[in-house]
């Protein structure tokens, strides 16, 4: 069981991934979840996949999603770039989708190789949905043992 945090669950690309979660739920969990202002969609994620940790973009986004009542056991990690740190170094996390805008994506990877966390990073493909076969194949059976986990997608952008 992989185990997986997405930071930006609830723009397309983060919702896209929760899809294949769910068709994968036997191999994918999800353990963390990010999102920029949309509380009412966060809440709706946290409900259904009960991440142990969440994070928004700000301090009123947080309130709202407060406010809902859906949070149960998740912790709220915090807001901004913290939060987004937060929920991707959570010790639980085995992999980090980053699905949010390249300024906030160009941190985390100098933070993932320096931690040596498994991140990867859709939104800077040039082919539009082959992440989601890379996701899918990390819900295959760890074929790398022994290897270094700290691995950066980042192919260059045409």
């Amino acid at each position: 069981m992989k185990r997986i945090a997405i930071l930006g669950s609830t723009g397309s690309i983060g919702q896209s991934a929760l899809a294949v979660v769910d068709a994968h739920a036997d191999k994918l969990q999800v353990v963390g979840l990010a999102a920029g202002e949309n509380a009412a969609r966060l809440s709706e994620q946290i409900s259904r996949y009960r991440p142990r940790v969440a994070a928004m973009a700000s301090g009123s986004a947080i309130d709202r999603l407060s406010d809902n009542g859906a949070l149960g056991e998740t912790t709220i990690a915090g807001s901004g770039r913290d939060g987004l740190v937060a929920v991707a170094s959570h010790p639980d996390v085995d992999l980090v989708l980053c699905a949010i805008a390249f300024t906030a994506a160009y941190s985390l990877i100098a933070l993932a190789v320096a931690s040596r966390w498994l991140i990867w990073l859709p939104g800077i493909l040039p082919l539009g949905a082959a992440w989601l076969l890379v996701l899918i194949a990390v819900a295959t059976p760890d074929r790398h043992r022994g290897k270094p986990k700290a691995t950066t997608i980042a192919p260059s952008v045409p």
